[in-house]
C-alpha cells in the first residue's frame, strides 16, 4: 500500500530537510565567482538552500553571479546580498525550463536589468506561451519587447518611478498575454485540436481555451501531447481536469520523472500526482536530489528509501546501489 495523503506531506517533509543539509554543504564547497561568494558569506541557511535549488534546477553559480551583475546595473548601491536576494527573487523557479539566457534576455530587454520582475512574467502558465513554438528558444526577451514596442508600451520598465511600475507592469502583462494567446492559437490549430488528446478531452468534457492553454504550457516545458494523454488515462480519463489541473503543479518534472516519483509513494497509482500535491516540498526535493548527480531512474527509490545523499552517493561509488537495491529498499522501509 502507498501512503495516504496526510501521512505524504510530513514524510517528504522530512526528506527534504535530510537532502536539505547535504544541499547546503554542496553550495559551500562548490567554486564560486567572487561577488557570489561574498554574497554567501555569512548567509543563512535559507539562502543557502535558495541557491542550491537552482543549481538543482540546472542553473550554475556563474549564472547566479551573471544575473547578479545584471541586477547591479539596475541598482548600482545594493550589496552582494541584496543583489543576491532580488536575483533569488526574481527567478522563475517553477518555471524549471526556463535557462539563464532565457531569464538574461527579459531581465535586460524588457525589465531594463531588473531581475526582481523576471518571476512574475515566466511563471505565468499563459506567458509559457511564448516559446510554445520553439521550447528551447531563449530570445523570448527580445521578441517580447519588439512586441511590446509595436504595441506602444514603452520600455524598459525600470525607467519608471516606483509609483508608476506597478500600473506600466500591469499594461506588460496585458500586452503580452494578448499576444501570447494569439500565437497560441496558431499553435492549437496546428498541433493540439487534431490530437487524439484534444478528441479525449472533447468526448469526456467541455475543454475550453483555459484547459488549451494549460496544455501549451506543459509543452513549453518539454511535455509531449502523447505524454500527456497516456498520464490522463493512466490517472482518470474521465475526471481528465483533475489530472490536468495536477500536471499543471507538477509540470517542472518530466513525464519519466514524475512517474517514478509517483511510483515510489503510491506503487499502485491509488492517487496519482494528486498524492505528490499533498505535499510543498516536492517541488523542491527532486531538484535537491539532482545534485547529487545519480542517475535519474533511482534517485525517487533513494530519497523514498530514507538514504541520505551521502549515503546514495558512496553506494552507487561502490556499485552496490542498483536499481533492483534500491526498490528494495523502498519495499523494506514500507
Amino acid at each position: 500500500m502507498g501512503l495516504d495523503p496526510e501521512d505524504i506531506e510530513a514524510h517528504v517533509r522530512d526528506l527534504a530537510q535530510v537532502a536539505g543539509a547535504y544541499a547546503r554543504s554542496v553550495v559551500l564547497d562548490a567554486d564560486k565567482p567572487p561577488l557570489l561568494t561574498e554574497a554567501l558569506t555569512g548567509g543563512d541557511s535559507s539562502t543557502l538552500l535558495e541557491v542550491a535549488l537552482y543549481l538543482g534546477a540546472g542553473f550554475t553559480t556563474e549564472d547566479l553571479a551573471s544575473l547578479m551583475r545584471v541586477q547591479a546595473g539596475h541598482d548600482p548601491d545594493a550589496s552582494p546580498t541584496a543583489l543576491l536576494r532580488a536575483v533569488l527573487k526574481g527567478l522563475p523557479l517553477l518555471a524549471a525550463s526556463s535557462s539563464h539566457d532565457e531569464v538574461h534576455g527579459w531581465a535586460v530587454h524588457v525589465f531594463g536589468g531588473n531581475v526582481t520582475m523576471v518571476n512574475e512574467t515566466l511563471h505565468s502558465p499563459t506567458l509559457l506561451q511564448w516559446r510554445i513554438n520553439e521550447p528551447t528558444d531563449t530570445d523570448g526577451g527580445v521578441r517580447a519587447a519588439a512586441h511590446l514596442c509595436k504595441q506602444g508600451v514603452s520600455l524598459p520598465v525600470a525607467a519608471f518611478t516606483d509609483d508608476e511600475v506597478f500600473t506600466r507592469r500591469a499594461d506588460i502583462r496585458s500586452v503580452l498575454e494578448d499576444g501570447s494567446i494569439a500565437w497560441a492559437e496558431q499553435w492549437r490549430t496546428g498541433h493540439l485540436y487534431d490530437h487524439p488528446l484534444w478528441q479525449h478531452l472533447k468526448t469526456n468534457g467541455d475543454p475550453t481555451g483555459e484547459h488549451a492553454g494549460k496544455i501549451a504550457g506543459l509543452v513549453a516545458r518539454g511535455w509531449t501531447l502523447d505524454e500527456i494523454l497516456t498520464l490522463i488515462h493512466k490517472c482518470a480519463p474521465r475526471r481528465w481536469f483533475v489530472t490536468l489541473e495536477d500536471l499543471t503543479t507538477l509540470g517542472f518534472l518530466s513525464a519519466q520523472q514524475l512517474y517514478r516519483w509517483v511510483s515510489v509513494f503510491d506503487p499502485h497509482w491509488e492517487w496519482g500526482p494528486t498524492l505528490l500535491i499533498a505535499s510543498n516540498n516536492m517541488e523542491t526535493l527532486p531538484r535537491l536530489w539532482a545534485l547529487t548527480g545519480l542517475p535519474d531512474e533511482i534517485i525517487p527509490y533513494c530519497a523514498a528509501a530514507g538514504l541520505s545523499p551521502q549515503e546514495a552517493i558512496r553506494e552507487h561509488q561502490a556499485g552496490r546501489l542498483t536499481l533492483d537495491a534500491v526498490r528494495l529498499l523502498v519495499a523494506l522501509a514500507r
